[in-house]
């Protein structure tokens, strides 16, 4: 669907060349420099080379400075031009008054297009038959959607245009339909405007089609896809406002962020790939009657690498870290999907003996949420911690030297993760019974509290899970709280619990949500109640999930939220949506007529942010390179398919997959290399031992290493902090007691 009546640009992702980035030698930035004008170092197509298609729609195209041009080199894959018809001639131009004798329909559409496509379809010996190639040269079956908005009398200048478009169709280059069949060409021709209806949907035989509105589809049968291949609306009627956040205003760099964690001295290699939001299903269910919320998501991938071998230059992949941002009108959610290890960490030379993979990790998810975060609109990162031998890495498994934690281990790293990102918010007060003074104090400022969820586990044995720094919290505004954050997250409480979770991919949560959705009644969605038959109430849905086989059977399954509230938001204020709220029913508790001071403060909020939507892409949150949804899956996949059992295979993968991501983006090289900067670290994660003496029969022995692994994985192996819960002697094995789940008396 391309949406009318905007244009924004995507900008170029910011790729670091070879030359500035890896470091290259004086020889070979000569050689860079002074073959940019050899034969050999050019082809016929290379006219839109990296020039990586995308969604947008470039509305007024007439308008830029250099029309059709402009929007082609931002990769807008939909161009407009507004015709005006005088004298046979068809001018361009937003009204009578901007209109000149040169800026003519052909000189500024019809001749740009053909001299591109020519340059698309070069003619020589090595062509053994007429190509069509698109516009842009790396994706060449991408079509150009060209609306043409009439706006004299509708018969004549569409007649004149249809005309006008004779050289493209000479040359075989527009998208026709022929016996009710449509092939697809370089150049898709939609009438729009006062374009009459009577010369395109009875036609049977064309290379033009029409603009259907959006809303009026349902209304109109008869406009199919043979008609309309395109339906256009209002972006403004559909989304709204676009929320743009300038670099100035949120001056985040990954690299620096991630420089400013390590410790001094340690050098990686990132590279960071994102793709741009695309429309999705909503998170949450809507509640019966009601509609699912507009959602985007994009998809980012964080790869970080080691030199492999200090004379070759080669790189191996330590770790990788997949995240979904997903967005609505009210609500930013920060979704890390998978995290996976190689186990080749230690061949950092020198690396201190701190959690470097832990470090990177609380760097990324901090510079995403710092980039997404919007005026008014609550942001959560929500993840799952499940333990499993891989996730991203095929084969890693099988290496030595990589360690995986066990259930109770990973939660605790989780949260250990997630702690500093909470720690630089102000706290809350745990209870919704707040006075005037704390939420005038608590809105004043950014607040965020910590949510963890373990089925199967109490409140008591739940907090064990929680990091060292929760035991000094103040438990009159605690930091961690062992719930859901219900009121944080859903912007109806009354709604039915189906509609309170939300469904992420590959979620064990999701998967019973699914599975209890068999149990709704078959009845059309304005009659059901949107109510399970065995599971009624949200407490219910945490207690069963304990028993689900992801849960239960001796394995532990972490579902942790971050919360973190905008200045005029409250932890205890349920989050205002742009959804209409059920009716209440007889019987149900009336809502409150007064608001309190802290409901006054979020409705102030979005009065001020009305132009509030689901759409938000910040410039300064994109990857090194951003990549359309496609290209970013096809990267993913590949990944996927390597090797990782060894060193030797491991860096010819590493190779492979960098070569991949910048094949997609057409560069020769995409990264950034980091080297850490953070002296106190070190002093920190490693503080100076002290003659400590306590009693031989408090000494819990360790046990022996198996002599295969190495001293600097320890973030793999819990970072001798008890995590991986394998510390007790061998011979004979102990069950803790809070490993031991009571049955539930009948």
């Amino acid at each position: 669907m391309i949406l009318s009546h905007s244009f924004f640009v995507a900008a170029s992702a910011t790729l670091l060349s070879p030359g500035l980035a890896a470091g290259t030698s004086i020889e070979l930035q000569s050689v860079l420099k002074n073959t940019h004008g050899s034969n050999e170092y050019g082809y016929p197509t290379d006219f839109t080379r990296g020039i990586m298609p995308i969604p947008v729609h470039s509305h007024n195209d007439y308008w830029r400075d250099l029309p059709f041009y402009t929007g082609l080199s931002k990769g807008c894959i939909s161009t407009e031009a507004d015709v005006w018809l005088y004298n046979g001639t068809l001018y361009v131009g937003h009204d009578e008054s901007s209109l000149t004798e040169e800026r003519t329909f052909e000189s500024l559409y019809i001749n740009p297009m053909l001299d591109v496509l020519r340059r698309q379809n070069p003619k020589s010996r090595f062509v053994t038959s007429p190509t069509k190639n698109g516009v842009f040269d790396t994706t060449t079956s991408q079509t150009l959607y060209f609306f043409i908005d009439v706006k004299t009398s509708g018969p004549e200048t569409f007649k004149a245009a249809i005309s006008a478009l004779e050289p493209l169709r000479q040359e075989g280059y527009l998208t026709t339909l022929k016996d009710k069949t449509v092939t697809s060409g370089p150049i898709t021709v939609i009438g729009t405007g006062n374009t009459p209806f009577d010369m395109v949907g009875p036609v049977a035989n064309r290379d033009y089609f029409f603009d259907a509105h959006l809303d009026a589809l349902e209304e109109n049968p008869e406009i199919t896809s043979l008609i309309a291949p395109i339906a256009s609306t209002s972006f403004q009627e559909a989304i709204g406002s676009v929320t743009y956040v300038p670099m100035s205003k949120v001056d985040v760099d990954l690299g620096d962020l991630l420089a400013k964690v390590l410790p001094t001295d340690v050098k990686v290699t990132i590279r960071h790939i994102s793709s741009a939001p695309t429309p999705c299903t909503a998170l949450f269910a809507p509640p019966p009657g009601e509609e699912p919320e507009s959602t985007f998501c994009e998809n980012h991938f964080l790869s970080v690498s080691v030199d492999a071998d200090e004379h070759d230059g080669s790189e191996i992949i330590v770790f990788g870290i997949e995240v979904l941002v997903y967005s609505t009108a009210h609500l930013t959610t920060v979704f890390v999907s998978k995290a996976d290890s190689t186990g080749f960490l230690h061949l950092l030379k020198n690396a201190p003996n701190i959690s470097l993979i832990r470090c990177i990790s609380n760097g990324f998810l901090s510079f995403l949420v710092q980039t997404h975060q919007r005026p008014g609109v609550r942001l959560v990162v929500s993840l799952f911690a499940r333990a499993q031998n891989q996730y991203l890495f095929p084969g890693s498994i099988e290496n030595s030297g990589k360690h995986v934690l066990d259930d109770r281990g990973l939660i605790k790293w989780w949260c250990r993760v997630v702690d500093p990102i909470l720690r630089e918010y102000e706290p809350e007060s745990g209870s919704h019974e707040k006075d005037i003074r704390d939420r005038k104090m608590e809105s004043a400022k950014s607040s965020a509290t910590a949510f963890l969820i373990v089925p199967g586990c109490d409140k008591f044995e739940t907090r064990g899970f929680f990091p060292s720094a929760a035991k000094s919290d103040d438990q009159e505004r605690p930091r961690w709280l062992t719930s859901y954050p219900l009121h944080q997250l859903c912007d109806n409480n009354n709604a039915p619990p189906r509609c309170l979770i939300p469904r992420f991919p590959d979620d064990p949560k999701t998967r019973f949500l699914v599975d209890l959705d068999d149990e709704l009644p078959q009845r059309s969605s304005k009659e059901s109640t949107g109510q399970w038959r065995s599971v009624k109430s949200l407490d219910q849905f945490w207690e069963m999930m304990s028993f689900r086989q992801e849960c239960s059977a001796g394995r532990l399954v972490g579902f942790l939220w971050l919360v973190i509230n905008p200045p005029g938001l409250v932890n205890s204020v349920q989050m205002t949506s742009s959804r209409p709220v059920l009716q209440k029913k007889a019987g149900d508790s009336p809502a409150p007529t007064t608001p309190t001071s802290g409901q006054l403060d979020t409705h102030a909020t979005v009065q001020q942010n009305t132009g509030l939507n689901a759409f938000y892409w910040p410039e300064a949150g994109r990857g090194h390179a951003v990549m359309s949804e496609d290209d970013y899956k096809t990267a993913i996949n590949f990944l996927l398919e390597q090797d990782f059992y060894n060193q030797e295979v491991s860096i010819a993968s590493t190779l492979a997959w960098s070569e991949k991501v910048a094949s997609l983006v057409d560069q020769l090289w995409v990264g950034q290399h980091v080297t850490g900067r953070n002296a106190a670290r070190d002093s920190a994660e490693n503080p100076v031992a002290t003659p400590n003496i306590i009693n031989t029969g408090l000494v819990r022995k360790r046990k022996k290493d198996d002599g295969q692994s190495s001293p600097n994985v320890t973030e793999e192996k819990g970072e001798g902090d008890g995590a991986t819960g394998t510390n007790e002697p061998s011979g004979v094995k102990v069950l803790q007691a809070n490993l031991i789940r009571k049955k539930k008396k009948a």
